[in-house]
């Protein structure tokens, strides 16, 4: 699945690098409020998605209104007698990085192979699925599944950096604007593989495909909707400085060039 869904007989108008992505993105997330650290993460969460040919940019120009000012810290509170997260509506964008690493800490203590964590109200919950990656230990499992409205669900399990997606593929399944609970589950030390996709989403969650598609955007660069990027470029434009000899020498709005 694509970022963009072009008009029948028009090619993609736009190509751009994955750091282009990268450095756009983390301009926009600081000039929505997003803490330090959050911005990289959020930053290179859409980057990596878009590069793997899924829908990271769209998800993140839907929610810029969602997420302005509005990002900050993860309250965890019992929902239904088990650990949870409510997100409240807002976009895991915001808070992935977060949840994986509650998630390690909470498996790390726990006497169980097994640790589970509801995250109510969450938007986009695709953006967990970089984090997870980012994450994964060499013998630990991630997995996490949502149901969309519209009767469309996923289910992904990373394990050593792998990903693979089983379920049914509704129409909105990966870009759902209504929150959803997501249900993940960590298993330590596990010698089992990511689950085989034997009813996966086509053309989503498939490590082969995901790696091709990959090689493809290095190769040629990732094909982007102008006009998605231009919105996400008005939001980032909010931390840039007026050009000025000084702001030239040093820089200024030229991104994390620690990155």
């Amino acid at each position: 699945m694509s970022d963009i869904a072009p008009t029948a007989g028009k090619a993609p108008e736009m190509r751009v690098s994955q750091n282009e992505i990268y450095r756009l993105c983390q301009r926009t997330l600081e000039g929505l409020g997003a803490p330090a650290g959050i911005d990289r993460d959020g930053a290179w969460s859409v980057a990596w998605l878009a590069a793997r040919g899924l829908p990271g940019l769209l998800l993140l120009a839907r929610d810029l209104e969602r997420l302005d000012g509005s990002i900050g810290p993860l309250k965890v509170a019992p929902l239904g007698g088990r650990p949870a997260i409510d997100l409240a509506g807002q976009s895991a964008l915001a808070a992935a990085g977060l949840i994986l690493d509650y998630m390690r800490a909470v498996a790390a203590a726990a006497t169980n192979r097994r640790t589970a964590l509801l995250v109510a109200r969450c938007r986009a919950p695709l953006f967990l699925l970089p984090m997870a990656v980012r994450a994964s230990e060499p013998r630990g499992r991630f997995r996490f599944a949502w149901s969309s409205a519209d009767g469309g669900t996923l289910s992904i399990s990373v394990a050593a950096g792998m990903a693979a997606g089983t379920g049914i593929d509704g129409p909105a399944v990966l870009t759902d604007d209504r929150p959803v609970d997501v249900e993940i589950i960590h298993v330590a030390d596990s010698t089992d593989p990511p689950e085989s996709a034997d009813s996966p989403v086509t053309g989503a969650i498939d490590e082969a495909a995901m790696t091709a598609r990959l090689a493809e955007t290095l190769a040629l660069g990732i094909a982007v909707d102008p006009e998605i990027w231009a919105r996400i470029g008005a939001v980032a434009a909010r931390v840039l400085v007026p050009a000025t000899a000084v702001s030239r020498e040093r820089g200024a709005g030229g991104g994390d060039a620690n990155a």
